[in-house]
Parts: structure tokens; sequence; C-alpha cells
């Protein structure tokens, strides 16, 4: 890239927050920023600039501004025939269109879109000066790490009811080595933010007892939490759920599935810079997505595994840990969504037809996803009105999905793939069961893992299949399960 460094430009814009998050990005840029918060301290500071010899290069202003708006600054600055070397000025707005219809004949040279990206204001500053920019080419499994990097160890409360949703946002946060504290629905978040202190808070909008909107308002209604960055986390990523989340008091908008370059974004948009501690179990227990691809491959005929993977960062350990995640938590959830319409509940019977919609497409289950989000604007018309064959099909792809999931966490490794370690001896194997049960026991986060890798060097298919039933149930937390299944395996080794 151009050096940058050094240029002097003008931020302009009448929220702080705005300005302080611009101004963030451009001195991470090299430029060398000052503020002003209207238009006419902008036009005054341009003038001053220029007679003293030091002219701003660029002007970033907000379009929308009390006293005097954007685009009538950029008209006053272009038609200063007193400034020797006129800055060129860039729009800062949400309201493209809107925008277009009133610009008339000013030139500008350059918009940038709210919210502003990190990307976005480094290409639209080398385009204002003239310079071509070569975009640097990404792999779908790059999830943007380098956009947190100044941002180590921020304290993110996470606001999300479904465990499917808690676990992928989880481990995408911390492998980036940000803080997690979660939340299960709005009530909970909004009595947390008055507890502990956050740098930002993600949260989904639909939940139950109180949902993202209210909680906002909640939050909102506290003086100190004005500025709190609330982003926004919801399926519905249309432009109607973006301005409804705005006029809740949310800060910014993000889609689901996450998708992790567009959640790091959002976090390093709102979040100033600055060195924060990295909670030690998180910097030396939890992998960084940095590091190379990692984990045996499952079989998910059907899936949309290549997309999904890279939002997982290329790990298969992560993605099987969400699909253990997704079968806990999808389990039983027709029978549900079919009792409440039997019962006549169809705002519960909506929730959960959304709701699974949304973590099937989280793993890439896209089928179900597909046909619970028909089901889903089927409901809207009441449930009489729901075909029956449009239940069938629901039924049917609900059950495959689970089976394909279920039978793809319990198979062996495939013999093609190489494992480094040597094939455990039955003594060693038994020596290794006893310290799991041990680690269960206090309860030890690492635990799943190490029968991950007990799996890879084990060569007898049964055995194989029984330690995925294991780790199975270790993900699902379902510990009584988990001790049945680790006393068969002992005793069944024990008599061989």
């Amino acid at each position: 890239m151009s050096d940058l460094s050094g240029l002097s430009v003008l931020v302009v814009d009448d929220s702080l927050a705005s300005l302080k998050i611009m101004q963030n990005m451009a001195e991470s840029l090299g430029l060398e920023v000052e503020l002003a918060e209207d238009g006419v301290e902008a036009l005054d500071k341009v003038r001053h600039a220029d007679q003293a010899g030091t002219p701003y290069r660029i002007v970033f202003t907000d379009w929308k501004m009390p006293n005097m708006n954007g685009i009538d600054l950029c008209r006053q600055i272009k038609s200063d025939t007193s400034l020797n070397t006129p800055p060129k000025v860039v729009i800062v707005t949400a309201y493209d269109n809107d925008m277009l219809n009133h610009i008339g004949n000013v030139q500008l040279d350059g918009h940038l879109p709210k919210p502003v990206l990190f990307a976005g204001l480094r290409d639209v500053t080398m385009a204002a000066l003239g310079h071509k920019e070569q975009k640097p080419i990404t792999s779908k499994r790059d999830p943007g790490l380098e956009m947190v990097k100044a941002i180590r160890g921020a304290n993110i409360l996470l606001v999300e009811d479904n465990i499917v949703n808690q676990q992928v946002a989880t481990e995408l946060l911390e492998h980036a080595r940000l803080n997690v504290t979660v939340a299960d629905n709005g009530q909970v978040a909004a009595e947390k933010v008055k507890k502990e202190a956050f740098d930002a808070v993600l949260m989904d909008v639909q939940m139950p007892v109180m949902d993202g909107y209210a909680a906002t308002r909640e939050i909102r209604k506290e003086p100190q939490f004005k500025e709190l960055p609330i982003i926004a986390m919801t399926a519905n990523a249309m432009m109607g759920d973006r301005e409804k989340s705005l006029q809740a008091g949310m800060t910014d908008h993000v889609s689901k599935p996450i998708v992790p370059r567009e959640l790091f974004g959002a976090l390093a948009r709102w979040i100033a810079p600055g060195e924060r501690e990295v909670p030690k179990i998180i910097d030396e227990e939890i992998p960084g997505m940095e590091e190379p691809v990692t984990g045996t491959p499952l079989e998910l005929p059907g899936f949309d595994v290549e997309n999904t993977l890279a939002r997982m960062g290329g790990s298969h350990d992560v993605y099987r840990k969400i699909l253990a995640k997704f079968v806990e938590s999808e389990e039983g959830a027709f029978e549900k969504i079919l009792l409440d319409m039997r019962e006549g509940n169809v705002n519960d019977a909506m929730r959960g037809a959304h709701t699974m919609k949304g973590v099937a497409a989280m793993v890439g289950a896209t089928t179900l996803s597909s046909d619970a989000g028909e089901l889903e604007k089927a409901l809207l018309a009441g449930v009489e009105t729901v075909p029956d064959d449009l239940i069938a099909r629901v039924r049917q792809t609900y059950n495959n999905t689970l089976e394909i999931v279920k039978t793809a966490l319990s198979i062996k490794v495939d013999e093609d793939i190489t494992i480094d370690e040597e094939v455990i001896s039955k003594a060693e194997l038994l020596g290794e069961l006893r310290g799991i049960a041990k680690r269960i026991e206090e309860f030890d986060s690492t635990v799943e893992d190490a029968v991950e890798k007990l799996i890879s060097r084990v060569d007898e298919p049964k055995l194989s299949a029984s330690l995925g039933k294991l780790q199975y149930s270790l993900g699902k937390y379902d510990f009584d399960v988990t001790d049945s299944l680790l006393t068969k395996i002992v005793e069944d080794l024990s008599d061989s």
C-alpha cells in the first residue's frame, strides 16, 4: 500500500463516538487527524490550516449535521477561491440514495458508507488522493483476525438464547483472543451490563423473556451506557431489520449465520484499540485461527461443509463441537413445534421454526434451513393453513439431518488420513481412560480434546465408535451418559 504516513486529514461529525472511531481508524493508517464537531467549525479549521501552510489533504465529513451539513460544507470548500490548496472532500453517510438526491452540482471526491470499515476507509483515501490500490486476495478461510488484533482482550457480552449460536460465537471470539461472557436473554444481559464492564455487546434480537430490542432500550435508559456499542445479530439481515435495530438504540448490525470477517469488522469499528490483558486460559489453551487447519474431516453428505468450515476458521475440531451442540439443541425440536401447533401456540411454533432455520444454516444443513424457513413463513398465515406435505417434508429433512450428524460424530477416523501417533496399546489405553475419568471429575475443559486425540490412536472400529460417542456426550455435558459409556469401555477392554 502507498505510504499515507503523516498526511493531514480533518474528520467532521456531530457524534463524538463516530469521531473517535474514525480517528482511531485513520490514525491506524498513519494519517495525522484533527477533529471538528460541525460544518462551521470544520470550514474555519480548513481556512486556518491553509493560511498556515499546513493544509488538510482530505476532509471526511458526515452528511447530516446541524448548522451546516456535509454537502453544504463541501460546496463551501469547493467554491472558496481564497484556499491555496483545497482539500479533497469525502462524504460519510449511511443514506446513500437519499444523499444522491441532495448533491446537485457539488463535486465530491469520494463517498464512504456507514458503518465505516477499515478497508473501505483505506480504499477511499487512496482513491481520493489519486492512487490505485490493489486489494489483497483473501481466502474463504481467512477469518479476518488482523482486524481485531488491536482490541485483543476486550470484554464482549454475548446475548443469545440458542446454545449452537452461543458455541459458534464463543469459539470465534475466543480464538480472536477476546473475553466472552454469555447471557441467555435480554433481561439477563441488562442486569449483567450494570454489574460488569463490557467493551461491546453482541445482541440477538429474537429471544424469550426479553428480546434484543427491549433489552437495548432498557440498557440505554442508563446515561453511562449511552455510547456502549450494542451490535444486533439476526438471521433477518434486511434493511428493515437494520432500521429497527437502530431505532431501538443499537449501534450496528451483523447477520447470522455468523461470518467471522463481518463480525470482527463490526467489533473493530466500535471498540477503541488499546492494550488489554488476555485471560490466561484463553491465551494458553485455545489455539488461534491463524494456525493450520486442525482435526479430522467429517462425512456430512448434503451439507455445505466448505462455507461452514470457512466460518469456523477451517477448524474441523471446532466444527465437531458445534455439531454436537446442534444435536443437543435440536433433539426433539420438531416435535416441540408440532406440539405448539396443535395447542395453538403460533408464536412459539414460529420461534421454534425460526431457531431451527438459523442453527441449521449455522452448521451447513442448508436443506433443513430452507425447509424450516418455509415452515416459519407458512405459520405466519396461521396454523390451519400449513400444508400437510410441508410438515411431512420438514419432518423427513429434520430426521435425516440429525441422523447424518450423529453418524458423522461417531465414525472412525478415515483410513487415508495420516496420523502421527502410533497405535495405542491396551495397557496404555486403560491408563489414558483412567486419566480421562479423573479429568471429568475435575471438570477439566480440555478433556473432550483428550478423547479426540485418543480416537486418532485407536485402530479397532468398535472401540473408535464408542470413544466417538463418549466425545459426543462430553460435548453435550451429559455426564450421566458419559460415566456409563466410560465404565462400559473400560469393562470391555478389561474383559478382552
